[in-house]
């Protein structure tokens, strides 16, 4: 009975880190459809931050975020702080670059609230989700896009 529990163990363990994925890569040969990618699409985008006491890393998000190759004008960036304690409210505030902007819930209400709170005020095309900290590739939001210029 052991041996057999072991079997089957092992095996949903092998199909797990194996089997699915070269199933999956099968299907998606199988049923592959391409679309049109355009370097060229360059449509407005928001990247919304999810913050709670990120004093230590928001600096450097917004640093980076600030400085991703995609145009100016067609990036905006929104803070959302979860009742924050630290300075993470106040580091954003003072952030001297009319692009950013702090959304702070209060009382705390966890990441997917502070997200959903942040939705209802985005006017751009594309939306991008981040932690505060992951540091993007400057070519990242671009590279995103560009699959959204098929309509399809």
């Amino acid at each position: 009975m052991i041996s057999i529990l072991l079997i089957l163990i092992t095996a949903l363990l092998l199909y797990i880190y194996l089997g699915y994925p070269l199933v999956l890569g099968a299907l998606a040969h199988l049923f592959s459809r391409t679309h049109r990618q355009d370097e060229q699409y360059l449509p407005s985008v928001t990247l919304i931050v999810s913050a709670h006491n990120e004093e230590k890393v928001i600096p450097a998000k917004l640093e980076n975020s600030l400085s991703l190759d995609y145009p100016r004008e067609k990036l905006k960036v929104i803070v959302v702080s979860d009742a924050s304690t630290d300075r993470t409210d106040e580091i954003v505030s003072v952030w001297n670059d009319p692009r950013v902007r702090l959304v702070r819930m209060e009382p705390r209400r966890g990441k997917t609230a502070g997200l959903n709170a942040a939705l209802g005020q985005i006017d751009t095309d594309i939306v991008v989700f981040s932690d505060a900290n992951a540091i993007y590739h400057p070519s990242a939001i671009g590279k995103l896009v560009r699959h959204f210029a098929d309509e399809s």
